[in-house]
């Protein structure tokens, strides 16, 4: 939530995410996000959309962000909160055998609402912030069966110069969620000329994953991940793919850049 208006301007993004090819019913994920500072003030805010399909289950997520930049140091740091609504739905039908499982008769559509917090501090060469996009646990049928759980993420990351025309951009990204083991991301970027990024990374269990992004104009910019799987479910999938669009509305000619 913190992240909202760090990039000092208007700015979209969307992610389509297609996980665990060849896997029926695999996940499959389309977000949507836009953020903003406030004109002549420390505050920001945002909205995400967010649609989860994997299996006989979908989701759809509904957040408003508000965020305030306080100057620290060299940088700023932003504390963020979020609130909004999940709809949860599942269609045990679909099922093969559902019909045998009393846990599996209760059909779900249920609305619930739910709020985040976090923290981010940055400058123009480092950053690291800490969040948690839904921290209540909501029980979504009448039985409790299905429960959401909280998350927290906690995210670092810095540019090094190597040169006039490349950087180094090295990241981490630590997930938790209660009940499931630790999940690490590390990952390693090269910006050329300020308009290509190629990169990749490792995630602790699950891939190795390639990345590459470019930027066409100071405004719009694409990306593409590819995940090879390195557990057991690579014998059942070529991999998972990402595509990204961001747009950026500046209204000025000087390019903003962030890490």
């Amino acid at each position: 939530p913190a992240y909202a208006g760090s990039r000092g301007i208007i700015s979209t993004n969307a992610l389509y995410r297609n996980q665990w090819v060849d896997i029926e019913g695999a996940p499959e994920s389309i977000t949507f996000q836009i953020h903003s500072p406030l004109r002549e003030s420390n505050s920001a805010v945002g909205l995400w959309l967010e649609n989860d399909e994997i299996g006989a289950h979908a989701s759809t997520r509904i957040f408003a962000t508000y965020a305030y930049h306080l100057p620290l140091g060299s940088g700023k740091l932003s504390l963020g909160l979020q609130g909004g609504l999940r709809n949860w739905r599942s269609n045990f039908s679909q099922i093969q055998g559902a019909e045998n499982d009393p846990l599996l008769q209760e059909e779900i559509n249920t609305w619930a609402p739910n709020v985040g917090v976090g923290a981010y501090y940055y400058t123009k060469m480092f950053y690291l912030g800490v969040g948690a996009p839904h921290i209540l646990s909501n029980k979504l049928n009448e039985s409790g069966t299905y429960e959401e759980e909280t998350h927290i993420y906690a995210t670092t990351g810095l540019v090094l110069p190597l040169g006039r025309s490349v950087k180094f951009k090295p990241t981490a990204q630590l997930k938790w969620v209660t009940d499931a083991p630790a999940e690490l991301d590390l990952t390693a970027h090269f910006l050329l000329r300020e308009v290509l990024w190629l990169g990749v990374a490792l995630r602790t269990f699950d891939s190795v994953d390639f990345l590459i992004e470019y930027q066409f104009t100071n405004q719009l910019r694409a990306g593409y991940a590819y995940d090879l799987p390195t557990s057991d479910i690579r014998e059942h999938t070529s991999g998972s793919h990402e595509l990204m669009l961001g747009y950026d509305f500046c209204f000025n000619k000087s390019r903003i850049v962030t890490p």
